[in-house]
């Protein structure tokens, strides 16, 4: 039920000219799901998360066969570049991470010993 209603707010924002998630931001959750996110339980269980990757998929229409959002796919594609260093992530997947409560990339980071 939770679900339904973030898409009904996401929905009425923008028929109102308003995004609740910017285009960096979307960008940003869909190159740290396709680096960090496989098998990630958080995105089943997590209504906000879940949410917001279906909302950033839809922004820059992934969909099988479809054509993606092409003034949108260099800004993802910037950030999965970004992430060439896996063990190392921008602060960025820092910043994705704590507003979904996720700790994926941290535990590839490099221990202080």
């Amino acid at each position: 039920m939770l679900d339904n209603l973030l898409e009904q707010l996401y929905r009425t924002a923008e028929s109102a000219g308003i995004r609740i998630l910017t285009d960096d931001h979307c960008c940003q959750l869909l190159a740290w799901l396709n680096v960090y996110g496989g098998g990630v339980e958080n995105v089943v269980l997590d209504t906000k998360l879940r949410t917001d990757i279906f909302e950033a998929q839809r922004r820059l229409n992934l969909y099988g066969g479809e054509i993606p959002n092409l003034e949108l796919l260099p800004k993802l594609q910037g950030y999965i570049k970004s992430l060439s260093d896996y063990n190392n992530p921008p602060e960025w997947v820092k910043d994705v991470e704590k507003k979904y409560n996720l700790h994926i990339a941290e535990h590839l980071r490099p221990k202080n010993n």
